[in-house]
């Protein structure tokens, strides 16, 4: 069951409480108040939500550790086989200094998920190595590769901007996810 149904199953509850309540009195042996029911049931629904952003969180760290090893494994097998022109790049970590700075874009006209993107520090980073992984596989690809990446560039910022509207939180999500694809490719 997915988040909207779960969101959708429990409107119904409410409905149908409120209909009982308001409809047949409170003479038909009804245990508690609706008030209460519906409290529990928001109760039940917050808890569903933080289970579900628990989870996400998980997948993610998986994915990235996933990458780790895939990454020393192919330094092993690099070393192990001796072909110095093949050795794997480690990740690009930018200092504390460039991290806090604004993301260049931050001055032109911008929509509303950029906006949420330059007043939220914690995303410049993430914007910062998406940019610089990005440049790396555009400059070692060939034509038609690099028409490739940029149309799934805007593609992939059609999906950002919806899902940086939603929250903080999944907005550093699809960043993570597409810094891990990208770096995937890169090395």
């Amino acid at each position: 069951m997915n988040n909207n149904e779960v969101i959708i199953t429990i409107v119904i509850a409410i409905v149908l409480l409120y209909i009982e309540y308001n409809y047949f009195g409170q003479d038909q042996n009804i245990n508690s108040n609706p008030e209460n029911e519906i409290r529990k049931l928001k109760n039940e629904l917050d808890s569903l939500n933080y289970k579900l952003s628990q989870t996400e969180q998980a997948l993610i760290e998986e994915k990235q550790a996933r990458f780790k090893a895939e990454t020393k494994a192919r330094k092993i097998v690099s070393q192990e086989i001796g072909n110095q022109s093949h050795k794997i790049k480690p990740f690009s970590y930018q200092t504390r200094s460039q991290t806090l700075q604004q993301p260049s874009w931050c001055m032109n006209k911008l929509n509303r998920a950029e906006k949420i993107i330059c007043n939220e520090s914690s995303l410049w980073e993430f914007e910062l190595k998406n940019v610089n992984i990005f440049n790396q596989l555009y400059n070692i690809s060939n034509f038609s590769q690099r028409k490739n990446l940029k149309r799934e560039l805007h593609s992939w910022l059609r999906i950002r901007n919806k899902k940086c509207l939603r929250s903080v939180y999944t907005c550093k999500q699809v960043y993570q996810e597409r810094i891990l694809d990208l770096e995937s490719r890169l090395y």
